[in-house]
This record gives C-alpha cells, sequence and structure tokens, in this order.
C-alpha cells in the first residue's frame, strides 16, 4: 500500500494521494461483502418458478418464489412440497399431530377442493415467503 508523505509545498496533494490508496481498500472490501451476502443467500434460501393455477390469484402463473427452510410449519404457511411425482405449492390448512407423526393437510388457494393425500414434514421443502 502506498505510503501518505505530508510534503511543506501542499497538504492538498497529500490528500489526494490518500484518497486514491483508500479507494481500492474499499472496493474489495465492498466486493467481499457482496460475495458474502450471495453465498449466504444461496445457503439459506431457495428460488422456485411457480408453473400451475392451484393458486391463483395469490401467485401468479410463472412467479419467481423466494423460499426458506424451517424445523417447523403451522397452518396457513404456503411451502413448497415433493409428492411422488410431482413439486407443489400449496398451503397448509390443517396439522394433524397424533403423537408420533404429524401429517398436514393441503389446499393450493386456486383450488375448489383439498388434495387428496396428506404429506409428513419430510416432504416439505421449504416455505414460500416473497
Amino acid at each position: 500500500m502506498p505510503s501518505l508523505v505530508l510534503k511543506n509545498k501542499g497538504t492538498k496533494e497529500a490528500h489526494i494521494n490518500f484518497k486514491l490508496s483508500i479507494k481500492p481498500i474499499i472496493k474489495k472490501l465492498l466486493m467481499t461483502i457482496y460475495i458474502l451476502i450471495i453465498v449466504m443467500w444461496l445457503m439459506f434460501f431457495k428460488v422456485i418458478v411457480g408453473s400451475g393455477k392451484s393458486m391463483l390469484p395469490t401467485i401468479p402463473q410463472k412467479a419467481l418464489l423466494l423460499c426458506i427452510k424451517q424445523s417447523n410449519y403451522e397452518v396457513g404457511d404456503v411451502v413448497n412440497y415433493q409428492t411422488d411425482h410431482y413439486n407443489v405449492v400449496h398451503r397448509i390448512i390443517s396439522k394433524q399431530d397424533n403423537g408420533n407423526s404429524v401429517k398436514f393437510q393441503m389446499k393450493g388457494d386456486g383450488n375448489t377442493t383439498v388434495d387428496n393425500y396428506l404429506i409428513t414434514k419430510e416432504n416439505i421443502k421449504c416455505r414460500v415467503i416473497l
């Protein structure tokens, strides 16, 4: 790093040299912070694309959805879960806890009926937050 030398003739020159020497340090620091934010974002959040009509009008088709993994899910949460054949985004409308396991009844906001199956917490990938 260039050293700061004060000259008798003008402190303006020294001030300019100091500003020039600090700019690369600030740029590197900001770039490092930016990269850390992106890495943390990717570790905690998941981005998915809504593709069906079952959550209309709450979630439009082809909307980008931001999700986060949680340890617990509650009635009212919109979650992304996996079935045998599909990746689905629906709302939890009831929670059944029999002491040994917890199962959730799901329904798309745009659907007139509930899903004809129950899912477990292990099926849930994440809660939609945006």
